[in-house]
């Protein structure tokens, strides 16, 4: 019967222990090499429909989530969140030290500073009974109008048929006395479109994902200034009159049948 010697044997086992060594090492070495994928949020799925702009957003802190991780992208945004979100994406700095004068806001609030502040830049108001209600959700319409007023287009003459203005939602005549022209101005410029049914739900409360597009639909259209809090609308954008044609940028908003809202980027010319 063959038998191998010792020294043969003892080849072989130094043999295995040399290529059992080498195989830990290759692992340990993959596992740490390899690039680590880790969500930002555990409840934003890469395929949600705004999860870049929500992922770019919350990289360059305009953005936040909650303390418990989430996020929450198609949870309504709330007056106070909202307020915070503009002032971070428009670079308004706070002072911490500031307190708003409405009868439900403390100074130990976190928004406290944050409404101060939006107070003081003009873009948003209380209620006359002296509240700011930060607990709220906002609505498309007033999320509008703080834009509007932001960028200075809330006032002026407009041809109130215009093509490009609410004539074309199915629903304009829900939207408020205070707030028509600012729509109007704001719908004209294309900074926001209907949805597919040709209304524009003005009084839809608005999602933390909605609220970062239509930022997002800002910073492409007007160049932002954030050292001086200046904001200046792009000459390629609608709505600024005279001839010629003009690149105009509308995001279009749809639901998929389970109440789940798409959105759709679309550049156009108008003549």
């Amino acid at each position: 019967r063959f038998q191998k010697n010792k020294g043969e044997s003892t080849l072989s086992k130094r043999y295995l222990k040399v290529i059992g060594a080498f195989l830990v090492v290759l692992v340990l070495f993959a596992t740490v090499m390899a690039p680590t994928v880790q969500a930002a949020f555990p409840d934003l799925r890469p395929d949600h429909w705004c999860y870049e702009k929500i992922t770019d957003f919350e990289s360059r802190g305009y953005v936040k989530g909650y303390t418990d991780g989430s996020f929450r992208p198609d949870g309504v945004i709330t007056r106070a969140e909202f307020v915070t979100l503009v002032n971070n994406f428009f670079g308004y700095k706070i002072d911490e030290d500031d307190v708003p004068n409405f009868t439900d806001v403390k100074k130990t609030d976190w928004f406290a500073p944050q409404i101060a502040q939006a107070v003081e830049r003009g873009y948003i108001s209380g209620y006359t009974d002296k509240t700011f209600r930060p607990y709220e959700p906002i609505r498309r319409q007033e999320a509008v109008v703080i834009l509007a007023n932001i960028l200075g287009i809330n006032n002026g003459e407009y041809e109130v048929n215009d093509a490009m203005g609410i004539s074309r939602f199915s629903d304009a005549d829900e939207i408020q006395p205070w707030a028509i022209n600012a729509v109007q101005r704001y719908a004209i410029y294309g900074f926001i479109n209907g949805y597919e049914d040709g209304t524009i739900r003005i009084f839809n409360n608005v999602t933390r994902a909605e609220t970062i597009q239509l930022l997002n639909t800002v910073e492409e259209n007007v160049i932002i200034d954030r050292e001086n809090g200046t904001t200046t609308i792009k000459p390629s954008s609608g709505g600024g009159g005279g001839g010629g044609a003009a690149t105009r940028f509308t995001v279009k908003f749809t639901t998929d049948g389970n109440g789940t809202l798409d959105y759709e980027n679309e550049i156009g010319k108008e003549t």
